[in-house]
């Protein structure tokens, strides 16, 4: 095939308008289609090139099957983006190209290679759903539905995601996201379902599949539109149900607290909160549950205690806010900036443990640049941001793979052409991810600047309580506070004093006693 290589080369060499007698565009597309079948996919890559750029019209019979071919070379030559924009090409011509119908199952193979790139799904978003290939139908229609989802076409998504079959592998995926759908459309009871659909189909023991933590996250979501709808009771049962080796079980105990605390369970909230300043999670971040520790004692007339813990929250998380804010100021709003940011991040990540990378500071302790490190963590955890950050690293080997060949190729219009293509998309991709790294830090500092004034407005209604001036609303959920009945032990549960030291198989079983100051008027 080396042979074919070096005429295949010659031929595309040749400019079309100039064609000889002796070598067509028949002649051309014959060897080219021979390289292809051979699998000397740079050699066919060159000649489908030259016939979907020429603009001689004895090649214009066959510039739209050249332009499909060549998109689908460079697949399989795993040039990915450089694929995706010569079917782009077909999409874009829309149902006039004749291979508009044959470039969706490509297209569906491109939503896998480049999962970051939202550009693929748009395009498959221009098909109908009934012209999805009967076999991959449900797996283009959870995908698309997803992504509309995101974007906020919501009608559409909802429409696409229905169309999706039970006996699918992609239905319970399907279900997950129309259960978030239905949220957005203020639904909750038909949420419910979806999300008993998601937790019924996965069975318990798949947490190591890939469906697995579609059933946690399914009871996570249940928990939490019971607790909107206030059902505080069923809510919490979910949240107990979550399993304590899972990533998801601390958040789940934060959640429970506001579920217990709800149900004027003071002594159990305390006790999750208990639970969260255990060292095993030091590194975790959950700075509202400082003001549910400072509202409960406030229920309790605990005046004192509210003043103790808000003034530790103001001092830990004033400083977090100030800190976040100068990141921000320092970033400005460039997307590159935010993005350099993002990757220095991760790579320091991979060299130091302790340490959020690019952030240089440790996340154990409580000063601000301790719990920025924390913050820094959690706003890196954003799988949208990952998945951007993969197709970013996704176009760099492209560009690296292509200044990496040699001969003809690499000297050829084709990867030129190819080079400034991808090289484009990943400005645009570092960009897009730069905006959601810089939304991510814009974010957390409006979420604790929120936290910091709804401290000082507890505090505010300290004093207020101290002067007797409490609206009768307030002072109401005070006079009532119920008194907890003592705690009775179970047959086969044992109690232990809390000395100060955590144990792990204690956890999430904390209570700490509550006697409300309060007196009934």
């Amino acid at each position: 095939m080396r042979v074919v290589f070096f005429v295949l080369a010659a031929l595309a060499q040749k400019p079309a308008a100039t064609e000889s007698a002796d070598v067509g565009v028949e002649a051309k597309w014959t060897l080219a289609m021979k390289a292809y079948q051979a699998q000397s996919f740079e050699a066919a890559s060159l000649v489908f090139f030259d016939i979907a750029e020429s603009t001689a019209a004895s090649y214009a019979a066959r510039v739209e099957e050249a332009e499909f071919f060549l998109g689908k070379t460079l697949y399989q030559m795993r040039y990915f983006d450089a694929a995706f924009a010569r079917f782009d090409k077909v999409v874009e011509r829309g149902r006039a190209h004749k291979f508009f119908s044959a470039t969706l199952s490509w297209l569906a193979l491109l939503a896998h290679r480049l999962q970051g790139d939202a550009a693929v799904l748009e395009r498959i978003a221009r098909f109908s759903r009934n012209e999805f290939p009967p076999g991959i139908r449900n797996e283009l229609s959870y995908l698309l539905g997803k992504h509309l989802f995101q974007t906020g076409e919501l009608r559409r998504a909802e429409e696409i995601l229905r169309g999706v079959q039970a006996s699918s592998q992609f239905y319970p995926r399907a279900q997950f996201v129309y259960g978030l759908a239905q949220i957005r459309f203020g639904r909750p009871e038909e949420a419910l379902k979806a999300f008993q659909t998601v937790f019924d189909l996965v069975p318990a023991g798949a947490a190591e599949t890939e469906l697995g933590p579609l059933r946690e996250l399914a009871q996570l979501n249940m928990a939490r539109i019971l607790y909107q709808l206030e059902r505080f009771k069923d809510a919490n049962r979910l949240y107990r149900r979550i399993d304590g080796r899972s990533a998801n079980w601390i958040a789940a105990i934060f959640e429970a607290a506001w579920a217990v605390f709800r149900e004027r369970d003071y002594a159990k909230a305390l006790g999750n909160l208990l639970t969260l300043d255990s060292p095993f999670y030091e590194n975790e971040f959950f700075p509202e549950a400082y003001l549910l520790r400072a509202v409960t004692a406030f229920r309790n007339c605990r005046y004192d205690e509210v003043d103790r813990t808000v003034d530790i929250f103001l001092k830990r998380f004033e400083p977090l806010a100030a800190e976040l804010k100068k990141q921000i100021q320092r970033l400005g709003n460039s997307s590159d900036k935010y993005f350099d940011f993002f990757v220095e991040m991760r790579k320091r990540a991979a060299r130091r443990t302790g340490v959020v990378a690019g952030a240089g500071v440790s996340t154990k302790g409580d000063s601000a640049p301790d719990l920025l490190g924390r913050v820094l963590k959690l706003s890196m955890a954003d799988r949208a941001l990952t998945r951007m950050h993969a197709f970013v690293l996704q176009l760099d080997r492209e560009l690296a793979a292509i200044r990496s060949t040699r001969g003809v190729w690499r000297k050829s219009a084709l990867a030129r052409s190819m080079f400034e293509a991808v090289s484009y998309h990943r400005e645009q991709a570092a960009i897009d991810a730069g905006k959601r790294v810089r939304d991510r830090f814009v974010g957390a500092h409006t979420e604790i600047e929120s936290l910091v004034q709804q401290a000082y407005r507890l505090r505010f209604e300290t004093q207020n309580a101290r002067l007797n001036r409490l609206t009768a609303e307030v002072r109401e959920e005070q006079e009532f506070a119920p008194a907890r009945p003592t705690r009775k032990v179970a047959v086969y549960e044992v109690m232990f004093p809390f000395k100060g030291e955590f144990w792990r198989d204690e956890l999430g079983y904390y209570e700490v006693d509550v006697k409300s100051e309060c007196q009934k008027k």
